[in-house]
C-alpha cells in the first residue's frame, strides 16, 4: 500500500469515482483511485494527487456535490 508519511486522521470516499481521500497529521492529503475491473472486482490502487498544507493539518473531511456534472 501507500505510505502517506504520518498518522491518518480522517478519510472520505469520493462519490462515483472509486476514489478515497486520506488526510495525515503531517499536513498531507492524498487521493487514491482504486481501479474497477468488473462485477464488483477491483484492481490496483493508484495515487492520483497529493496536497500539502503548511503548518496545519485536516481533522475532518466531507464529500459534497456541487450539482454540476463533471463528465
Amino acid at each position: 500500500m501507500f505510505n502517506i508519511g504520518g498518522k491518518v486522521l480522517c478519510m472520505s470516499f469520493i462519490e462515483n469515482t472509486h476514489s478515497v481521500a486520506a488526510a495525515s497529521d503531517n499536513g498531507s492529503i492524498h487521493i487514491f483511485r482504486v481501479h474497477y475491473i468488473s462485477a464488483g472486482k477491483y484492481g490496483k490502487c493508484e495515487a492520483v494527487r497529493k496536497i500539502t498544507l503548511d503548518n496545519e493539518y485536516a481533522v475532518t473531511m466531507e464529500h459534497y456535490t456541487t450539482g454540476k456534472d463533471s463528465g
